[in-house]
């Protein structure tokens, strides 16, 4: 249980982490639903907090409760992941301060509900713009690690209360992903993309350094728009023409396979 922040550029990984997290501390068979991903943009409104705790009584479907009180009367073990954190309106951050101060929600009707075992998480891309637009000034090819972090804390600081941002339990920074990392997730997403012909149809696929760095390369722009795109790529490249392959009965149930690339192109070929 706690508080905390994720900060950094699209698409390395931030949500992700809280999902892992829910996956590997929370769910079980009762906890299965117990993970809720709400989308601050759609919270940039005052009124918008009714969403979450209830419309006040008088008001149409007062009685049904709010998204998130709902959620935690029935899921007290939970990750509860304010996503782009930073788009929500002042009303959401006075609701997050009074969950860390008291662990206590009260919906429209006055009921309360605990958050006292909840992992409370939010992401953020606050500073990002900016850092990518000192890049593209011809700033950003040399700017380290250290110096990109320490960017994102100044606007950090600049954008959130300190009085909020006192009291999250931590403050993580996520660093840019680089090729190696890119390469290492194209290597998961085709183990992924993998597992159901090897369950369904008893076929192994193999993958070489070429098909891994077509994948890489072939598609958007991972500056601005992180590693999002990789399993798309995958589908497109990879899994598709292989499921052609297979429907043509080019391969047999139980044949071993090599993916290697041709004419900027993958194929696929039995392994002797």
């Amino acid at each position: 249980k706690g508080s905390f922040l994720l900060i950094g550029p699209t698409g390395v990984g931030k949500t992700l982490i809280f999902e892992v997290l829910f996956e590997e501390l929370i769910k079980t068979a009762e906890e299965e639903d117990g993970f809720i991903c709400i989308d601050c943009p759609e919270y940039c409104l005052e009124h918008d907090i009714a969403k979450l705790i209830g419309a006040p009584p008088g008001y149409i479907m007062s009685d049904k409760g709010g998204l998130l009180t709902n959620h935690i009367a029935m899921y007290p073990f939970s990750v509860v992941l304010f996503d782009e954190i930073e788009k929500a309106h002042q009303s959401i951050y006075n609701l997050q301060m009074k969950i860390t101060d008291k662990g206590m929600l009260t919906d429209s009707q006055g009921n309360k509900v605990s958050l006292s075992e909840a992992i409370i998480g939010m992401t953020s891309n606050v500073g990002v713009k900016e850092m990518q637009g000192l890049k593209a000034l011809g700033f950003g090819a040399r700017i380290d690690e250290e110096t990109k972090r320490e960017h994102l804390e100044k606007s950090l600081f600049g954008h959130f209360n300190p009085e909020w941002l006192g009291r999250l339990d931590g403050i993580f920074y996520c660093r840019s992903l680089a090729a190696e990392d890119y390469l290492k997730i194209v290597d998961l997403e085709l183990a992924l993309a993998l597992k159901w012909f090897a369950e369904r149809r008893k076929i192994e696929v193999s993958w070489n350094e070429d098909v891994k760095q077509l994948i890489y390369a072939n598609g958007a722009d991972t500056d601005r728009f992180g590693a999002r795109s990789i399993k798309g790529r995958v589908e497109r490249l990879f899994s598709k023409p292989l499921s052609k392959c297979v429907l043509r009965n080019d391969f047999q149930e139980g044949d071993r396979l090599e993916a290697g690339v041709e004419k900027e192109k993958i194929i696929f070929e039995r392994r002797s």
